[in-house]
């Protein structure tokens, strides 16, 4: 048997983000979604502002500045950057504190791209410059790619576009996705819980902390506090404590202090949300 007719087939997928056999939902704990933020960041060349991370969800998601997407041309072989509105970013853009619609949003985009079969739990994400016939690492279609992204028209990319909004936009289901807000307190409890863990181990907790802290707001920002607050109102505090005002000049022995106060609350706060209880109760 030659090497020819022992080489498989070009995948119309790609293993991506995810481990094959894995579904779009339900991840497990937090390790698995700030390691696949960061790969997704790096890969995407999105900053921080505009990747959206959800404890329902075993993935990060991209949210779009403009109608087209705005990261690296070479990860335009991957679904998620041909998302159609409203599945490219909640309506009005992703809020401080995460709200119901966020979730919904994020829920229904995964769903749509289980049932369009652009995400397979077994494949990973379908290849989408397979399937309509361009290669992201060719040097000239790059340079279309970057007109397209800039709102010129292409009549290959026009297409991969419509048939991606298409096939997306027919299996959106936001009812579905709703559905799962159910199983949004359990999750944010796991989550608590592994981000206590994590934050424990760390070496340097003081300087790692307004990470976790950004973090924390998209996975715990609308857990229930003692009335009338959220969890995320009580972070962002804490974000303000430890990065300070603009032109702030607290630092050395004063900062670290502060920081280590918000880090005592932050961590009474998680401890508070794994035992599946309002933070702030007595």
């Amino acid at each position: 048997m030659t090497a020819a007719t022992q080489a498989a087939p070009l995948s119309a997928h790609r293993i991506f983000l995810t481990e094959a056999g894995e579904p779009p939902i339900l991840p497990d704990g937090l390790n698995v979604l700030l390691r696949r933020r960061w790969e997704f960041q790096h890969e995407s060349g999105l900053d921080e502002g505009h990747i959206h991370s959800d404890p329902l969800i075993a993935f990060p998601l991209p949210v779009y500045s403009r109608e087209r997407w705005s990261g690296l041309t070479s990860m335009m072989w991957c679904p998620l950057a041909w998302l159609p509105a409203p599945l490219s970013g909640p309506r009005g853009g992703v809020p401080l504190t995460p709200t119901a619609a966020t979730r919904v949003w994020a829920a229904s985009t995964v769903l749509a791209l289980g049932m369009s079969g652009m995400y397979s739990p077994d494949l990973g994400f379908e290849d989408i410059s397979h399937t309509f016939g361009f290669d992201v690492g060719d040097p000239s279609t790059a340079h279309r790619l970057m007109l397209w992204q800039a709102g010129g028209s292409d009549h290959l990319f026009d297409e991969v576009a419509a048939s991606v909004r298409n096939r997306l936009l027919s299996e959106s289901n936001p009812a579905a996705a709703a559905s799962l807000l159910k199983l949004l307190p359990l999750q944010q409890q796991v989550i608590a819980d592994s981000l206590s863990a994590s934050l424990k181990a760390s070496k340097n907790t003081v300087v790692a902390l307004p990470g976790y802290l950004t973090v924390a707001m998209d996975l715990l920002g609308d857990y229930r506090a003692v009335d009338p607050y959220q969890v995320g109102d009580i972070l962002l505090g804490m974000i303000a404590e430890v990065t300070g005002p603009p032109g702030s000049r607290v630092t050395g022995s004063e900062a670290d202090e502060v920081a280590a106060e918000a880090l005592l609350d932050f961590q009474q706060s998680l401890e508070q949300i794994a035992a599946g209880i309002p933070v702030g109760a007595a």
